[in-house]
């Protein structure tokens, strides 16, 4: 089964990160940067989307 893919990614706000400006996203993405510059924060964000997308609420 296909799933489609994200483009691009804005933030504001989320955490450190302020992306105001579309981050294209591509097959392979590879994240390089000092400690404390979002990294692992970009990837939260990413986590917190997919989970918000595919998360069954349990009743």
């Amino acid at each position: 089964m296909n799933q489609p893919l994200l483009k691009f990614i804005v933030t504001k706000n989320y955490k450190n990160l302020s992306l105001e400006d579309a981050i294209n996203l591509e097959n392979l993405n590879i994240f390089i940067g000092s400690n404390g510059s979002g990294k692992s924060n970009y990837i939260s964000c990413l986590k917190f989307l997919k989970d918000s997308l595919t998360a069954i609420p349990k009743v």
